[in-house]
């Protein structure tokens, strides 16, 4: 154990302190992967359901979808090319993104918590912009996605729920416990 002198006498180090970092440097990372789940099940859904409904080649359905969810999550279009297609698609973005409450009505709860999530997690890592997290938001509501009254999730609540969905969309397998050389299974019971 670490020591430290305090006034000439030798004290145990003060690992509460460490020991609360190292948890939440581990789970901010964890919250970030479940949000990129849900945004990832959001755009597959899109694709899916815009493939069916629009009448535009399969390269520009993926640029519309990927466009929604980047607007949905008040994210600014990385690429020229992203921002060149929302330039020339704006409306068509808009429209989608008013119909999401209505014909993805399975994906509400989900797309809220993690609106929130993402959101949280750029307060506490300091990123970010607040306005635009705030124009975000009230988008959100306006396009009837967002669900007001929903509590804010605990982060396992969040965890668990990213899971069960991804899991749902193939996106996450069930890891299979590993084997030991005698072959019994390393899980814990």
């Amino acid at each position: 154990m670490e020591h430290k002198e305090t006034n000439g006498h030798q004290c145990p180090e003060d690992r509460a302190g460490q020991d609360e970092k190292d948890h939440v440097s581990g789970l901010v990372p964890a919250l970030r992967q479940g949000v990129m789940v849900l945004q990832m099940v959001f755009y597959m859904k899109l694709k899916e359901k815009l493939g069916k409904t629009e009448r535009m080649d399969e390269g520009d359905i993926r640029l519309l979808a990927g466009a929604v969810v980047n607007r949905y999550f008040g994210e600014t279009e990385p690429s020229e090319q992203l921002r060149n297609f929302l330039d020339d698609n704006g409306e068509r973005v808009e429209q989608v993104l008013c119909r999401v409450a209505e014909e993805m009505e399975d994906l509400r709860i989900p797309l809220t918590d993690a609106l929130r999530m993402h959101f949280f997690l750029n307060r506490f890592e300091k990123t970010g912009d607040e306005e635009a997290e705030a124009e975000a938001l009230r988008n959100a509501k306006d396009w009837g996605i967002l669900i007001e009254d929903r509590q804010v999730p605990w982060p396992r609540g969040f965890m668990e729920m990213a899971y069960r969905v991804g899991k749902a969309y193939g996106l996450i397998r069930e890891q299979e416990p590993q084997q030991q050389g005698d072959g019994q299974s390393t899980e814990m019971d």
